[in-house]
């Protein structure tokens, strides 16, 4: 349940549409258990609606949509292991975001 600037409860139904797309490139320190060092760059974009909906009084609240984009930098390591064809992994890392644009459409969402 959101709530709207009066703080009073509203109901509304939301849709969130997005794309992630990752470029990497790393080192490997071992064959069948080792350690992977990595760096990249990726790009998140998404677009969420949160569409028209009513308070608990019955009020109308006006939706609206906002989309985001960003360009991401990324670095980290992960240890492995390869075991019957399968590889298991213990991954961390950070992620820093280099530029970031958000615009916010205001008005109706049915």
């Amino acid at each position: 349940m959101a709530r709207p600037q009066s703080g009073i409860p509203a109901t509304t139904d939301v849709t969130y549409d997005g794309l992630n797309i990752d470029a990497q490139f790393g080192k490997r320190y071992g064959q069948h258990i080792g350690l992977d060092v990595f760096g990249g760059v990726g790009f998140d974009v998404w677009t969420r609606s949160i569409n028209d909906g009513t308070t608990a009084t019955g009020t109308l609240v006006n939706g609206y949509s906002e989309h985001y984009t960003i360009l991401y930098g990324k670095g980290g390591w992960d240890f492995f292991q390869l075991f019957d064809g399968w590889r298991y992994m213990l991954q961390g890392g950070v992620k820093m975001p280099l530029i970031t644009s958000e615009r916010v459409k205001p008005g109706r969402r049915r």
